[in-house]
């Protein structure tokens, strides 16, 4: 009865497993806008505290930057919920562009570059919306 139940506890994982918007949620766009803007620890809104400190923490920054830009760089193999496929791709490209800028401010410890990427990144946010959400 014991392996029958454990079976059949596998069998149910295995079938939510497979349906549609729970196999890669942290590639497909809503798990990926998580990651980037999601809430109070989506990297955007994280690295926005981050880089208004007077002593930036470079360590934090970092890890956060990497976050922005493994997710940006997912980004444009998904499908918008709506809009032209070319401007989105366009769209996408300049994100993971101005997030791989960021991320190599981040490196560098580029108070500057960092700022000017952060604020590439957050122009960026309503043109794409509007264009594709």
């Amino acid at each position: 009865m014991l392996r029958y139940a454990a079976m059949m506890m596998i069998a149910g994982l295995l079938m939510v497993s497979v349906l549609p918007g729970t196999a890669n949620a942290e590639n497909d766009i809503e798990g990926l806008m998580k990651t980037i803007a999601g809430g109070k620890g989506g990297a955007h809104k994280v690295l926005k505290k981050l880089l208004a400190t007077p002593e930036t923490d470079w360590e934090k920054v970092s890890a956060e930057t990497k976050k922005y830009a493994e997710a940006t760089g997912k980004l444009g193999a998904t499908k918008p919920e709506k809009g032209d496929s070319k401007s989105w791709e366009k769209l996408c490209k300049e994100f993971d562009a101005a997030a791989k800028e960021l991320n190599a401010a981040a490196t560098k410890k580029d108070k500057k570059a960092a700022d000017t990427a952060y604020g590439k990144l957050s122009e960026s946010c309503e043109v794409c919306h509007e264009a594709h959400r």
